[in-house]
């Protein structure tokens, strides 16, 4: 009985944490800000490659018991340094820390880069409740450098992905990210929100100082 009950407060407290999870859908890290999320869930509708993109990095499968140990973070990361000419695996990113005991939180994220790839200055950063997510995205991709975003993919299920255009103008364009060895788009009125509630405060993503030598790749409408 003691054993049973220990194993599933393991359970419940695992579902309370970050963790990627496989999926071609829209998967899996779990956790959101503060408390459970409840707004909209964003599509990812596949696509062809953008002219001239990178190619994407297929994510390795999560592992452990729960599948708590999510990759997507260290996916998004060798996206994101092959934009920047730098082939790192996903697994090698891994090797090197970039994972945390339940999915990849943010710091550690940005932490790997900080470590490994000092000379991109490459940074955690955050923004207010009321600030502008989509204006900066367009300004980070317009001068020459993707962002790697967490979004919230379900309650309390969230995913990292590298964004690298956008496209429509107005207010309601779509996003194009890299994920799972493909691209997709993603519609910003219910990815607003998504990413806004993520874990590690409000509209978590690492961006670096450095500009991409592949920036023209970078589409960004207005």
């Amino acid at each position: 009985m003691l054993h049973r009950s220990l194993s599933r407060g393991i359970f419940l407290a695992l579902l309370c944490l970050p963790a990627c999870a496989p999926a071609p859908e829209i998967v899996e890290e779990t956790g959101s800000t503060e408390s459970a999320y409840g707004g909209p869930i964003p599509d990812m509708v596949g696509i062809a490659a953008p002219a001239d993109a990178v190619a994407s990095w297929a994510q390795p499968d999560s592992e452990g018991t729960f599948d708590q140990y999510g990759y997507c973070g260290a996916t998004a990361a060798s996206n994101l340094l092959r934009w920047y000419g730098k082939e790192v695996t996903p697994q090698s990113a891994i090797d090197n820390g970039c994972w945390s005991y339940i999915g990849t939180r943010a710091p550690t994220l940005a932490a790997y880069l900080e470590r490994h790839h000092s000379e991109l200055g490459c940074r955690y950063e955050t923004l207010g409740f009321y600030d502008d997510g989509l204006a900066t995205l367009r300004q980070s991709l317009e001068a020459g450098r993707p962002v790697i975003v967490q979004f919230m993919t379900g309650s309390l299920n969230a995913h990292w992905v590298t964004v690298i255009g956008v496209q429509g103008a107005g207010d309601d364009p779509k996003l194009v990210v890299m994920s799972w060895a493909g691209f997709y788009t993603l519609r910003w009125s219910k990815f607003q929100d998504a990413w806004r509630r993520a874990w590690g405060g409000y509209y978590p993503h690492i961006v670096c100082d450095s500009v991409s030598p592949l920036a023209s790749a970078l589409h960004v409408d207005r």
